[in-house]
């Protein structure tokens, strides 16, 4: 299962939302509804990759485990609603030559919840595996210096007398 865990596969479905949220801010910007057809079309090819990625993990929540579990609902979730106004608007489009501006609307708030999502938990599991990674340096002593006893007080914090098996 190396491929689900493969982070080009995740990067590629980020990658596919964040052309798809550009092509509609695009279209929403200069009024062309090609775009629209155009970043609907790339969203639902999204969401079908997510699906899939789900379908193969056996769960319903695509990011991974380490992650909070609020922010696997909100991406699930939005994608799920990604998919149906996806669908809703490429309907529309082929029927009318038009996307409502709802839709258009929805599908930008969609799709900029998903790429902040997926990159804030990026980013923050980055920021705690290097947390996690920084060990604390000890400074252990040579097995010559354990045997005839260091010079160093800081290795030591009992008195010298008080370790001594003959001093009782």
């Amino acid at each position: 299962m190396t491929i689900l865990e493969n982070s080009i596969l995740h990067l590629t479905t980020i990658f596919i939302f964040i052309i798809g949220l550009g092509l509609l801010l695009l279209s929403y910007l200069k009024k062309n509804y090609k775009f629209a057809n155009l970043g609907f079309g790339i969203t639902l090819l999204g969401f079908l990759q997510t699906v899939f990625l789900g379908f193969l993990i056996g769960d319903f929540f695509v990011l991974s485990h380490h992650v909070d579990y609020l922010a696997n609902v909100l991406f699930t979730m939005s994608s799920c609603i990604l998919g149906i106004v996806s669908v809703t608007s490429l309907i529309f489009y082929y029927r009318h030559r038009v996307v409502p501006t709802m839709f258009l609307q929805l599908g930008i708030l969609l799709c900029g919840t998903i790429v902040i999502v997926t990159l804030s938990t990026s980013v923050s599991q980055s920021l705690a595996s290097r947390k996690r990674s920084k060990t604390e340096t000890k400074r252990f002593l040579k097995t010559e210096d354990f045997q005839k006893g260091s010079q160093n007080p800081s290795f030591s914090k009992v008195n010298s007398g008080k370790d001594s098996v003959m001093s009782r």
